[in-house]
């Protein structure tokens, strides 16, 4: 797929014994089919009625997120980089719930490929409450000075995730791991930090 071979077919392995018995032989048929070009590549963001209206980044900025131009061979990784570059820049403005979504429409005849993304931003959502698990020994307050958020602020992806890495950095857990549930209204999130402490009777330098 991030070669151009968007119809490759994998078929059942074969499984044999070489002639002195001692090794096993898997040969896996591959037939990789013709390889697409991209023809062309449109961005568009719908509201809740399936209208088409500007994009939050705007329209250009928005088509120069996607990497891939007519004549470049088709890359999945690319646009799956892509989309992820696309959401989080949603998602840091407070579009928690933003959907980006690719549709391909292959040509056949012409071995090319037609690439759209379509996104839905939904509502500002709201961090309504932050809750630590899993801290035995170390404070609520120790985690929560650490953290870039607070309750009631708008909700940010990238600041989530500095409050990880920020909490991590503090040496005192094994891990820290982040998930997110719905609040008590459509546009409110809860945000949940579970820790796993380290054994006690060790130090740092």
């Amino acid at each position: 797929y991030d070669h151009g071979y968007l119809t490759v077919e994998m078929g059942e392995p074969r499984i044999g014994l070489t002639p002195d018995h001692r090794y096993v032989d898997v040969t896996v048929p591959i037939k990789e089919g013709p390889r697409f070009r991209v023809a062309r590549v449109h961005a568009v963001e719908l509201d809740s009625n399936g209208k088409e209206i500007e994009p939050l980044p705007g329209r250009k900025l928005l088509r120069e997120s996607i990497e891939l131009n007519p004549g470049d061979w088709f890359s999945r990784s690319t646009i799956a980089k892509n989309l992820q570059d696309i959401t989080r820049y949603y998602r840091d403005r407070g579009y928690a719930k933003a959907e980006v979504l690719p549709e391909t429409a292959l040509h056949m005849d012409k071995r090319q490929v037609d690439i759209t993304v379509t996104i839905r931003r939904g509502p500002i959502v709201y961090i309504q409450r932050i809750n630590i698990k899993g801290n035995t020994k170390t404070r609520d307050t120790v985690l929560r000075r650490e953290a870039k958020i607070v309750e009631g602020q708008r909700y940010s992806q990238t600041l989530i995730e500095h409050s990880k890495e920020r909490m991590t950095a503090l040496g005192y857990f094994e891990s820290v791991n982040v998930s997110e549930e719905d609040g008590s209204a459509y546009d409110k999130l809860v945000v949940n930090f579970e820790v796993t402490e380290k054994p006690t009777g060790t130090f740092q330098l």
